[in-house]
């Protein structure tokens, strides 16, 4: 079986690294961006199998182009018709303000921060289909 890639987008590094760690140990690939258009050339060269995207996302110095994790999402779905990937909608914000939007874009959960990382991994785990391998027996 192959390793099971997963976009962790967020613009803090902090919450990247700590989300890198626990899936690496939890046997997924984690790919990293804390950008949008880094996410984007991700998306095209390593195709990921599920995005872990938060909502707010800064805004792109030479372009002044300004993205949102809701916006990015609807992004990939227009430009890749045939694109449908599991999405997880992270955010540090109020979740019933944000929790009707990533259902809306078919996200397959919405965390607030900090997050449960057990919780996580098992939606994780659910949406990929992967909940009897190994390594997500362990958490």
């Amino acid at each position: 079986m192959s390793t099971k890639k997963i976009l962790i987008l967020d613009d803090d590094p902090v919450v990247v690294k700590a989300l890198s760690i626990k899936l690496q140990a939890a046997g997924y690939q984690p790919l990293s961006a804390t950008d949008a258009e880094t996410a984007l050339r991700i998306v095209r060269t390593e195709n990921p199998d599920l995005l872990i995207v938060d909502i707010h996302l800064p805004p792109n110095p030479q372009t002044w182009t300004q993205w949102s994790g809701f916006s990015l999402v609807q992004w990939l779905e227009r430009l890749y018709q045939d694109w449908h990937k599991p999405v997880i909608i992270i955010s540090a914000d109020d979740p019933d303000r944000h929790r009707e939007k990533a259902e809306q874009i078919g996200a397959v959960a919405f965390f607030q921060k900090p997050i449960d990382h057990d919780k996580l991994l098992r939606t994780i785990a659910g949406a990929l289909g992967t909940e009897g391998s190994p390594a997500t027996r362990a958490t």
